[in-house]
């Protein structure tokens, strides 16, 4: 399905640019991808795969976005870590659907035991087809189980409710990865044929959302703070409701 209204822009695409970011016609990639930069990632470890060109080809493009094709999954994982011991920020890893995810499994249990902000993006076939023998194909959302911080299964998308839904559990992912002590997240995002669409057009920002102390929240609104109000931290979005549905704001 194409539905261009629910394409998002990236960050970098400035008003009146000629040569935009190359992207997914999947609004869900789409949306995944400007989170990414929205929250300041700039490194991804890429695996390409069949199933996962989409995010391959959309984060590929993105300016500022630093990319390394790796074609081993173990190596990628590894060397994502490397990337994040040197920065010192989150650095991204993705790969194709299937026993690919399985070969993260050692780095991300490094990550965990580290505290290492990996955050693991796996591309997946569509819920329909799992469990029925398909190639390549096992059930992958949570498969990571206690060794990461967070981990979410992204919708399907074909309405303004299922990008509002992804778009929720993707900034809970991120922000997870760094929150306290860093940790691995895992985001893992069904997709549906056809996958080799791109395109060049431009379309709303994504809806960030950020933490924010409970003493900047009650400076904002000229509240007294109280002792212990500064280490308290509370997730800050847009508090839109799509207007196919009011169910996203559950």
């Amino acid at each position: 399905m194409k539905d261009e209204s629910l394409r998002t822009s990236f960050p970098g695409d400035a008003a009146g640019t000629d040569a935009p970011a190359l992207r997914s016609e999947m609004p869900v990639v789409d949306e995944l991808c400007s989170l990414l930069v929205a929250h300041g990632v700039k490194d991804a470890v890429l695996c390409p795969g069949s199933r996962n060109i989409p995010i391959v080809g959309t984060l590929s493009k993105i300016p500022g976005m630093r990319t390394a094709a790796v074609t081993d999954e173990r190596s990628a994982a590894f060397f994502a870590l490397g990337i994040i011991e040197r920065t010192g920020r989150p650095a991204l890893v993705c790969c194709t659907s299937g026993t690919a995810l399985l070969n993260f499994h050692s780095a991300v249990a490094e990550a965990f035991y580290q505290g290492l902000p990996l955050i693991v993006v796996s591309a997946d076939r569509p819920p329909e087809r799992i469990g029925q023998m398909d190639g390549q194909t096992l059930p992958q959302a949570g498969v990571f189980r206690r060794i990461v911080k967070h981990s979410v299964s992204l919708p399907l998308v074909r309405t303004k409710t299922d990008l509002f839904h992804a778009n929720r559990l993707v900034n809970e992912a991120l922000l997870a990865a760094t929150r306290g002590t860093p940790g691995p997240v895992h985001i893992n995002v069904p997709l549906e044929e056809p996958l080799f669409g791109f395109t060049k057009k431009k379309g709303a920002s994504p809806r960030m959302i950020r933490r924010v102390s409970v003493a900047q929240m009650l400076a904002a609104l000229r509240l007294p703070v109280e002792d212990g109000d500064a280490a308290r931290r509370l997730p800050v979005g847009a508090p839109d409701v799509p207007a196919d549905g009011p169910s996203a704001a559950r």
